[in-house]
C-alpha cells in the first residue's frame, strides 16, 4: 500500500502524475495509457472534493446546534472542574473501517520511512533557496538537522495520524476557524491524509523546520492539502511581487537619471535667466562748498538720495583764559 521509495516525479493533491509517455516502472506507453492515468488523477481529485463538501455540509449543521459544546464538535463537553474551566472531547471521527490504517510495525515503519524521504527533499521545494536559514538548515550536506531526527519526527507524524483515524480527533483547538479548518477533512482516509502530507513535506521546507521546531503540528496534519494550496498560492504569488519589484526597480532608476537631468537644464537655464545686475559701486559723498570730508559724510550708493546719520553734535569746550 505504501512505498518506501520516494520517486523523483510531480504530484498533484498527492496522487503521483507519471510523466508523459511514461509509467512509474519506465515503460513507454501511448496515448490511451496516458488519458487514462490522468482520469485517475482526476477521480481522486474529484473524491477528496467531495469528500471535503460533505465535511462541509455537516459542519453547517453543526454550527445552527444550541450547546456551545456541539458548535464546537461531535462529543465535545465544557466542564467546570476544581481548577478552572475544560474543553475537550472527540470532535471529529474519520471513517469507519478504513483499511488504509497501517496496523502492523512493518507497514507503520514503510509509512515513516517515506515521510523521512519526503522532510529530506531539498529537489524542487516552494521556498527561496538563496536564505541563510535555508542555507543552513537544508543545503546539501547540512548537519544542522540528522537523520535520527527526521525520522523521528516522521514516526510522530504517522502515529498521530494512525490515533486520529482509529480513535478520533481530540486535540481542542479553540480558534473557530483553524479548528473548522481541520474538520474539513474529517471523510479522509488515513491514505487520504497521509498522501497529502508526504507531498507537502517534500515540496515544503517550512512546513517541516514547524514539524522539526515543534510548532503546528496539529494543523498540519490537520489539513495538509490545505497548506499545500497555500505554499503553492504563495510561491506564485511571491515570483510575481519580484518580478514587479525588479521591474519597477528599473523604471525608478531610469525615471531618476531623467529627473536629475531635467532638473540639472532647467537650473542651468534658471540660473542664466535670473543673474543678478551688477552691483552700484559705492562712493562717498563729496564735500560740499570747498569742505573736508568729514565723519558725518558717509559712503552712498551713486544716484541714491543720502541719508542723514550725521553725529550728534556735542558743546564745545571753552578755552581758560591765561
Amino acid at each position: 500500500m505504501y512505498s518506501s521509495v520516494e520517486p523523483d516525479l510531480p504530484y498533484d493533491n498527492g496522487y503521483l502524475i507519471p510523466p508523459p509517455n511514461q509509467s512509474e516502472n519506465g515503460q513507454v506507453f501511448d496515448g490511451r495509457e496516458d488519458a487514462e492515468a490522468s482520469r485517475v488523477v482526476d477521480a481522486a481529485s474529484d473524491s477528496l472534493f467531495n469528500k471535503e463538501k460533505q465535511a462541509k455540509a455537516a459542519l453547517k449543521e453543526q454550527r445552527n446546534q444550541t450547546s456551545a459544546a456541539k458548535q464546537m464538535g461531535k462529543s465535545v463537553t465544557i466542564s467546570q472542574t476544581d481548577t478552572g474551566l475544560h474543553i475537550g472531547g472527540v470532535y471529529w471521527t474519520a471513517p469507519a473501517d478504513d483499511n488504509t490504517i497501517p496496523s502492523s510495525p512493518a507497514e507503520i515503519n514503510t509509512c515513516i520511512d517515506t515521510l523521512t524521504k519526503a522532510i529530506q527533499n531539498r529537489e524542487n521545494c516552494r521556498e527561496k533557496t538563496t536564505t541563510g536559514q535555508h542555507r543552513n538548515r537544508w543545503l546539501a550536506g547540512s548537519t544542522y538537522y540528522t537523520e535520527d531526527q527526521f525520522k523521528a519526527a516522521a514516526r510522530d507524524l504517522v502515529l498521530a495520524m494512525v490515533e486520529i483515524h482509529t480513535n478520533g480527533w481530540t486535540k481542542t483547538i479553540y480558534d473557530k476557524g483553524e479548528r473548522e479548518n481541520c474538520q474539513v477533512t474529517m471523510f479522509y482516509t488515513f491514505e487520504d491524509r497521509f498522501e497529502a502530507l508526504r507531498e507537502l513535506l517534500h515540496c515544503s521546507k517550512t512546513t517541516c523546520q514547524d514539524i522539526l521546531k515543534g510548532t503546528r503540528f496539529y494543523t498540519i496534519i490537520g489539513n495538509p492539502r490545505t497548506l499545500t494550496s497555500r505554499t503553492a498560492t504563495n510561491k506564485t504569488a511571491n515570483a510575481h511581487k519580484a518580478g514587479l519589484i525588479a521591474k519597477g526597480k528599473v523604471t525608478t532608476d531610469s525615471e531618476e537619471h531623467q529627473a536629475k537631468s531635467s532638473y540639472s537644464s532647467l537650473e542651468e537655464r534658471s540660473d542664466k535667466e535670473h543673474l543678478p545686475e551688477p552691483t552700484k559701486s559705492l562712493q562717498p559723498r563729496k564735500p560740499s562748498n570747498g569742505k573736508k570730508q568729514t565723519h558725518e559724510d558717509i559712503l552712498q550708493p551713486e544716484g541714491e538720495a543720502s541719508v542723514d546719520v550725521s553725529r550728534p553734535k556735542v558743546a564745545a569746550k571753552k578755552r581758560r583764559k591765561a
